[in-house]
């Protein structure tokens, strides 16, 4: 009697290696962050973009994938240990200051937002800039102080009553808090 063997899968893999331990925190609003053991000898280094991929199954498809930014690592005794975070870890850049003064048309917040986002490296999730482009998400002058792309993100939602949060694919939603209805 023959028996088959099934090759392993991991529960959770981050660059491609196996997690050994892992803490993921996924807040309702903002950007998600986590914590890895992984199974290498070497850590992936600081600025990476890495990908995460929990439960992945035999068939190769994964349930969950995230996609984030080494801001610490380092290696130790045949494991790696390291920390990531949601997005390409842009939103803690200094940017300068900058100035938008309305012309024939008012200010659009969407044009504000993906100026932000692309000057921090990071990209809008798709969909938003053109939601955030027309009433009642306009803005007569708007003077970006300097500071961190993440100062500046939470002034903009703060401004117009909106949240914004990194999703899974690293990319940033901005967009009014919305829950579902109970059943």
């Amino acid at each position: 009697m023959a028996t088959t063997e099934k090759t392993p899968v991991a529960l959770c893999t981050v660059a491609g290696k196996q997690a050994l331990a892992a803490y993921i925190d996924m807040p309702e609003w903002g950007a998600w962050s986590a914590s890895f053991d992984i199974d290498a000898d070497t850590a992936p280094p600081v600025g990476e973009l890495v990908d995460i991929v929990l439960a992945p199954q035999a068939d190769g498809l994964a349930k969950v994938l995230l996609l984030g930014t080494v801001r610490w690592s380092a290696a130790w005794q045949g494991r790696s240990r390291l920390e990531v975070i949601g997005g390409a870890g842009g939103l803690v850049k200094l940017l300068p200051a900058r100035a938008y003064r309305q012309g024939p048309v008012p200010i659009q917040l969407g044009t504000v937002l993906a100026d932000l986002v692309g000057e921090a490296g990071e990209s809008l999730a798709p969909g938003v800039q053109s939601a955030m482009s027309a009433d009642p998400y306009t803005l007569p002058q708007w003077v970006r102080a300097q500071g961190t792309a993440l100062t500046t993100l939470a002034r903009l939602c703060k401004r117009f009553g909106l949240a914004w949060r990194v999703l899974d694919d690293g990319t940033i939603f901005v967009g009014p808090r919305a829950y579902p209805d109970d059943a």
